[in-house]
């Protein structure tokens, strides 16, 4: 979803023509431009190719990173990550160039094998199946303890994949908003602003390596799904880079404020 308001935002017709535009995955690994990638389907001109990256959870402070975009163009076929081929939970838990953390894998035989702690762990929860204090139990909300759920949710809770959801959100919108487009020398930086600091985009760019401030934006997603046609959704603001009122402050509010608060949450795209 990032990906595709990315790319409706940095393309030179904003996304028009006689048909859908489409969202193509490109795979690092492959070493495939995004210009060879479109020529091999119906979709074949290719408009523009974007990265980004959200970090998971709530940010703490003012001036934080969360968040990384840029612009390799329709002719770079190295660098930008690889979902394809990459395991289902590196989605969580990426380094700030996208790519993944390294995992705490085990060797058997000259082989990585990744599933090796799970089957250990499961192996030592079935040893205890048959004692009562084996059993896990429920918290009062009837929930499994977290270190007990699959899919990554025993490291991170739903509220660290909504701000992560936020964070994406953010990159894209600075992606597609800012004049560059994302481009220069390194990755582009989307730093949190905290309203409640009163400082400006500006001043926290220049705070960082990331110096200077190519844009503001301002966000807020209406959780669950519409019910009728026309229904507000979101929200969106503009208050550009010497602006230090209004916008929101994550780093200050609670980690549950990112569902049913209703608030807007401000982002500085920042670059060097």
């Amino acid at each position: 979803m990032a990906a595709a308001a990315a790319c409706r935002g940095s393309t030179a017709t904003g996304g028009g023509g006689c048909c859908e535009n489409r969202v193509m995955v490109r795979n690092e690994a492959d070493r495939k431009t995004c210009g060879q990638i479109c020529a091999q389907t119906p979709y074949s001109h290719c408009d523009g190719e974007v990265s980004v990256y959200g970090k998971e959870g709530k940010a703490t402070k003012n001036g934080e990173f969360i968040g990384a975009f840029y612009n390799y163009g329709c002719n770079w076929g190295t660098n930008g990550g690889s979902e394809a081929s990459d395991p289902e939970e590196y989605i969580m838990g990426q380094q700030a160039d996208g790519r993944a953390r390294k995992m705490p894998f085990l060797v058997s035989q000259g082989k990585v094998c990744p599933v090796a702690v799970k089957i250990a762990t499961l192996k030592d929860q079935l040893t205890k199946a048959d004692k009562p204090g084996g059993f896990p139990t429920l918290d009062k909300h009837g929930r499994l303890p977290r270190n007990l759920l699959s899919g990554g949710f025993d490291r991170f809770s739903a509220f660290d994949l909504a701000w992560q959801s936020l964070h994406m959100a953010a990159a894209a919108a600075c992606r597609g908003s800012t004049a560059s487009g994302g481009s220069g020398c390194c990755q582009n930086a989307v730093i949190v602003r905290n309203t409640a600091v009163a400082k400006t985009c500006t001043q926290i760019c220049s705070n960082t390596i990331y110096s200077n401030c190519d844009g503001e934006v301002s966000l807020y997603g209406k959780e669950r799904k519409a019910s009728k046609n026309g229904e507000t959704v979101g929200f969106f603001y503009n208050y550009k880079c010497n602006h230090g009122a209004n916008g929101g402050s994550e780093a200050s509010n609670s980690d549950k404020s990112v569902t049913g608060s209703g608030l807007y949450f401000s982002f500085c795209c920042c670059r060097k």
